[in-house]
C-alpha cells in the first residue's frame, strides 16, 4: 500500500514537472513536455490518441529507490478532439498481449491523460490495445509496438 502510495505521488510529480502542457489545449500541445517517450500517435472518430511509456526501472534507478515487485514501465494515453481541451473524465482499460500472454491495466486519470502500470519485456513485440469510454462514446485503439 505504501508503496502504491508513493508510486503514484512520484509519477504525480513527474507529470507536473513535465512543465505547463497539462493546463494547455491538446491541438497545441508539445510531446516533449509530457513525461516518458512518445511511442504512437493516432486518430479514433476524431479523436488523437498519444502514447507515452515510460520506463520505471530506469527511474527508480535514477532515484536510487528499491521498489522489488514493480512492473517495468508506465504507459500513459492522451485523448482529446482537435482544437479542444484534452478528456479528463474517462474510464480506459489497456489489453496488452504478447507471445508470453496477456496482461489486463485499469487506467487512472493523471494531469490530462491516463496511466497504468504494465510489464514490457525488452526485444519482445507486443500488441497495445486501449478502450475509452467518454461521454457517452467507445473508443478503441490498436497498435504493435516492440521494446
Amino acid at each position: 500500500m505504501q508503496k502504491t502510495i508513493l508510486l503514484s505521488i512520484f509519477l504525480a510529480l513527474t507529470m507536473l514537472l513535465g512543465g505547463p502542457a497539462f493546463a494547455m489545449d491538446m491541438a497545441n500541445m508539445d510531446q516533449a513536455q509530457r513525461a516518458g517517450e512518445n511511442i504512437h500517435n493516432s486518430m479514433v472518430d476524431g479523436y488523437n490518441f498519444s502514447y507515452h511509456l515510460i520506463d520505471m526501472k530506469a527511474k527508480m534507478q535514477e532515484l536510487k529507490m528499491d521498489m522489488p515487485g514493480m512492473k517495468s514501465h508506465h504507459l500513459m494515453v492522451y485523448v482529446g478532439e482537435m482544437g479542444k481541451k484534452p478528456i479528463t473524465d474517462a474510464r480506459v482499460g489497456y489489453l496488452i498481449t504478447s507471445a508470453s500472454g496477456q496482461q489486463q491495466a485499469m487506467a487512472m486519470g493523471m494531469g490530462d491523460g491516463y496511466g497504468a502500470d504494465v510489464d514490457l519485456k525488452k526485444g519482445e513485440k507486443v500488441t497495445i490495445k486501449v478502450k475509452i469510454m467518454a461521454d457517452g462514446k467507445q473508443l478503441v485503439d490498436e497498435f504493435e509496438y516492440t521494446l
